[in-house]
């Protein structure tokens, strides 16, 4: 069952190191800094296993364009939350970047979107996939665990 709003707030105040996390929305948040506030989208999923995926992957979210463009405008990040395993993952603009560049796709009734696909690597170490499994292209990116 995916973690309630008030959860996601508290996850984000350890992460960022502050007690200044507004909710503005299902998946958005506020952090706010001295010299700016900063957007975080929150994307939680389960993993493959816990479901009726065809694929192997840890983390999975496909996000429209708009909302990506939103994110970067504000410098802002987001944070896969896995809420079976209780990991998380924080993606920055770079990691981002990354993702609109190799897991980009039109999708029918949304158009334009970008897919975040995280599985596990062979150390076990996560990588960040293209949404193409025909491709080779990976990029490393760190899980933590939720502490409850």
């Amino acid at each position: 069952m995916r973690l309630p709003k008030e959860s996601i707030s508290l996850l984000l105040e350890e992460i960022f190191s502050t007690s200044h996390v507004t909710i503005s929305g299902r998946n958005r948040y506020g952090i706010n800094f001295p010299e700016r506030e900063v957007m975080v989208w929150v994307a939680q999923s389960k993993p493959s296993s816990a479901g009726k995926g065809h694929w192997k992957y840890d983390f999975w979210n496909t996000i429209k364009m708009e909302t990506l463009e939103e994110i970067l405008d504000s410098s802002g990040v987001m944070v896969l939350v896995n809420y079976v395993k209780m990991e998380y993952i924080v993606l920055n603009p770079s990691d981002i970047a990354w993702a609109i560049r190799y897991s980009s796709r039109f999708k029918s009734n949304e158009g334009p979107v970008t897919d975040f696909v995280v599985d596990i690597g062979m150390h076990p170490s996560y990588n960040l996939r293209p949404y193409d499994r025909l491709r080779k292209e990976r990029r490393l990116v760190k899980s933590r665990k939720i502490e409850v």
